[in-house]
């Protein structure tokens, strides 16, 4: 194991629940020094000082106090959204200086997009991932897990049930409502197709805490990552979400998308959601869940395994810290390998994943099935 010691890390967000929960992990890592950033924020500096920990006030417009921050940084943290009116204003920073860089965006279009700064990456020698969190990072290192029962893979099915503390959950909720016009374009049978957002729904049932839940397709990365990853000629991925009325909003809002723009959803709607969790079923049940279907040929049948990690004594927002956390701890322990850019997937594995879940004191428990095809 390399020495870890003097390594910096900068931490960029709002801090809200999820970005205190990760500051919290960040910090506790050992020899590491901590910074975090953000806009001028009275209970984001106040949370730093109960941590011990620097905060730096920055505009993340500003190119100029961004690339400040850096000097001496080994690895930024990003969790603010990392594209920018079509700009990856941080990431491109990185690449230029030969930072080391992480985000934790499941948007499609922000995950895949890293991609286009790895030459100049390579060129400064930093290593940039998008997308190290629960997509497609863990969702990855299921598939991987399972993959050698089959002959070769035919479909991957991806459902995602965040947890009610998730923090991000809101804004999850508001960017789906200012993108029901655009289409999801997924692969089915091999071949290209273009659908609404938040169509499509299938209700499966996952163990307890969990139960019921109602899932509609999203755009998440594992659209475009797993064709191509895996040659499969089927992926899909949906989220359900914990709360009966972020479920009914937006559903209700799609099917109005069908006759008038719903770019700006009305504030009405808005209000709703934020007072959501007083209302009946407006918190939903605990726990966070990920779950993987497979199918394809294995001994000459067509075979379905089913994975699922069910997190059920800790905050949901865990299945997204464990996988950026154990791709920060590999980079301070071993190094982040070759210089680029490029999306998280395959670069922890479960067993890593697992042992993070754990070190958080994590109630985590990976279900293994056999279905009939």
């Amino acid at each position: 194991m390399s020495d870890i010691s003097g390594k910096r890390l900068l931490l960029l967000g709002e801090y809200g629940a999820f970005g205190r929960h990760l500051a919290v992990r960040l910090a506790r890592l050992p020899d590491v020094t901590l910074t975090l950033a953000g806009p001028a924020s009275r209970p984001a500096e106040a949370f730093a000082r109960d941590q011990a920990l620097a905060y730096q006030v920055v505009n993340p417009d500003d190119d100029r106090a961004l690339g400040l921050l850096l000097d001496g940084v080994f690895a930024v943290v990003n969790t603010w959204r990392p594209l920018m009116g079509g700009e990856y204003p941080l990431a491109t920073l990185c690449a230029e200086r030969g930072v080391h860089y992480a985000d934790v965006a499941d948007e499609r279009e922000e995950v895949t997009g890293i991609e286009r700064f790895a030459r100049q990456a390579e060129r400064s020698g930093a290593r940039l991932v998008s997308g190290a969190g629960a997509n497609p990072m863990l969702s990855a290192a299921l598939v991987d897990l399972a993959r050698p029962d089959f002959d070769r893979l035919s479909e991957i099915h991806v459902f995602l049930v965040p947890g009610r503390d998730d923090g991000r959950e809101l804004a999850t909720a508001r960017l789906i409502l200012s993108r029901l016009h655009d289409p999801i374009r997924f692969k089915e049978r091999g071949r290209w197709q273009e659908t609404r957002r938040w169509h499509r729904p299938r209700v499966l049932r996952f163990p307890l805490p969990i139960g019921r839940r109602r899932g509609y397709l999203s755009d998440l990365p594992e659209l475009d990552i797993f064709p191509k990853r895996y040659e499969v000629g089927t992926v899909t991925a949906r989220t359900g979400l914990r709360s009966i009325w972020y479920n009914l909003g937006i559903r209700l809002m799609s099917l109005i998308a069908r006759w008038r723009d719903t770019r700006h959803p009305p504030g009405w709607l808005m209000a709703l959601l934020r007072l959501s969790p007083r209302l009946p079923g407006g918190r939903g049940r605990p726990g966070a869940a990920l779950r993987v279907e497979l199918r394809g040929p294995c001994g000459g049948e067509e075979c379905v395994h089913v994975l699922t990690v069910v997190v059920s004594a800790a905050p949901g927002l865990a299945l997204t810290s464990a996988p950026l956390m154990a791709l920060v701890r590999q980079w301070l322990e071993r190094g982040p390998g070759s210089a680029g850019a490029g999306s998280g997937e395959g670069l922890v594995g479960w067993n890593d994943i697992r042992l993070e879940l754990q070190r958080e004191g994590t109630d985590v428990r990976l279900l293994r099935a056999w279905e009939k095809a």
